[in-house]
């Protein structure tokens, strides 16, 4: 009886023992750390969640950098125009009887110039003021005293109005450019100085008396003028 009751105890002690080193061993192989977490980031080559974030914000910043973008300025697509600030201008969207003839149509606007009141004579217009395109002269000479000499007018403008340059005595050349439509009623009158200027061939009409009284504009000058249009361009009706 005895000797049973021994073995049975023997049995238990051993099956207690061997159930505690199989506890152990379990818990041990729980606290070893994984190759593929953050216990060791320099040795398994893993990034930290704040690396991770960092890298995330540092891609999303160089994609919403613009990739060569265009520098626009503020006031003209021409660095070396005249400033904007050298004119009186409006800036509109409103459609006239010339723009309707042409079908011409600026639905985000453009701007119309309306004087001149820089000091230097020498005036390259804008072809772009905040913005929207110069497409319309209303006045240089008229309004701006003689001080004019020369005026560089881009493609961007469409129509000179009438009597734009008129009494612009010190004007003695103008640089058209392709584009241009109509030089309006004696744009030029008066212009007594005036040698040269070129007349593209975008131009489709010059109005009465648009280069009337310029004594001293040169043959060729004249030429082109009469080519486009040989009506009344030196002289009015009446």
């Amino acid at each position: 009886m005895k000797k049973t009751i021994a073995l049975i105890l023997a049995i238990i002690m051993i099956a207690t023992m061997a159930f505690t080193l199989t506890a152990c061993s379990k818990d041990d192989e729980q606290e070893k750390p994984s190759s593929s977490g953050s216990g060791n980031n320099a040795s398994s080559g893993s990034e930290s969640p704040q690396d991770e974030k960092q890298d995330e914000a540092d891609q999303k910043q160089d994609e919403e950098k613009p990739q060569n973008e265009p520098t626009k300025s503020s006031n003209t697509a021409n660095p070396n125009a005249t400033p904007a600030s050298d004119f009186e201008y409006s800036i509109s969207t409103a459609i006239n009887s010339d723009m309707r003839r042409y079908g011409v149509d600026f639905p985000d606007g453009y701007v119309r110039i309306q004087k001149y009141i820089g000091d230097s004579p020498n005036v390259i217009l804008p072809d772009y003021i905040e913005g929207h395109p110069v497409i319309m002269i209303s006045g240089l000479g008229s309004y701006s005293g003689n001080k004019i000499e020369s005026v560089y007018i881009p493609g961007t403008v469409l129509f000179i109005n009438g009597e734009a340059f008129r009494t612009a005595t010190s004007l003695t050349s103008v640089e058209l450019n392709e584009g241009l439509l109509t030089i309006g009623e004696r744009a030029f009158m008066d212009c007594s100085s005036l040698v040269s200027i070129n007349i593209p061939n975008s131009v489709q009409n010059i109005g009465q008396g648009a280069f009337m009284r310029t004594n001293n504009l040169d043959q060729a000058s004249r030429d082109q003028i009469l080519e486009i249009d040989p009506g009344h361009i030196f002289e009015m009706l009446g």
